[in-house]
């Protein structure tokens, strides 16, 4: 008896250690977060018939006959899928995070997004909003506060998106936040480099582009006015 007693001591450690390791990474931590921007105004050229800007509240829609600025969403169901998914745009936010004892600003960007039951032969179409996650050192951020009448191009990286509501498995924040708190994603963007183009037109209006929008801003841009714009610097 003793003997087995003592056999069962002496393996006990490396049974212990034998347990499979159990990852331990936890989400970033957000510091401080800024006021959240919503519906701004979208102004899209339309070069090909009427020559003339269209405004939607929310998005870039070159559709001359609704230029009456409202909601975007209003008429979502019928815009192509293309507009949806890089012309669209709900809200605005920065959030502050540290990693690896460095700071860095967190671009949240709301917009909506198409997906289809049967893509290939688009059958059952759905749209959905999406939040899509940028990364900004702090001296692209303080570049936002400092504008002028030229267009000021803050680099960032994208991370990932996330989609509340959305189908089974999607992710959300918090699982985002994770995945982005290891070196090996943080500092090797999953999507690439982006360039956010924000303009000072004059002293009280903002005009800037999303970073997925490749729009250059004779084509279209979205505006605000520059105390709307100043609700994204955190306090």
């Amino acid at each position: 008896m003793k003997r087995i007693i003592l056999f069962i001591v002496t393996i006990m450690p490396l049974v212990l250690f034998a347990q499979p390791r159990v990852d331990g990474d936890k989400p970033l931590k957000i510091i401080k977060a800024s006021q959240i921007i919503t519906n701004p105004i979208g102004w899209a050229y339309d070069d090909i018939e009427t020559r003339k800007w269209c405004g939607y509240y929310g998005g870039l829609f070159p559709e001359y006959r609704n230029n009456n600025k409202k909601a975007i969403w209003a008429n979502i169901s019928s815009m192509p899928d293309g507009y949806v998914n890089h012309n669209t745009l709900i809200s605005l936010q920065i959030k502050k995070t540290v990693f690896d004892s460095t700071d860095y600003y967190l671009l949240y960007i709301q917009d909506y997004f198409v997906d289809w039951d049967y893509p290939s032969i688009y059958r059952g179409r759905h749209i959905y909003k999406r939040t899509n996650v940028y990364v900004m050192d702090a001296e692209n951020y303080n570049q936002l506060w400092n504008l002028d009448t030229s267009v000021v191009q803050i680099k960032m990286r994208s991370c990932e998106s996330y989609c509340p509501n959305y189908l089974e498995g999607c992710k959300n924040e918090r699982t985002v936040l994770t995945w982005m708190n290891d070196e090996r994603y943080f500092c090797v963007p999953k999507y690439g480099y982006y360039v956010f183009n924000v303009k000072k037109e004059n002293d009280n209006t903002i005009r800037f582009n999303t970073p997925t929008s490749n729009l250059e801003f004779k084509y279209g841009y979205f505006e605000v006015s520059a105390d709307t714009f100043k609700k994204l610097k955190i306090q």
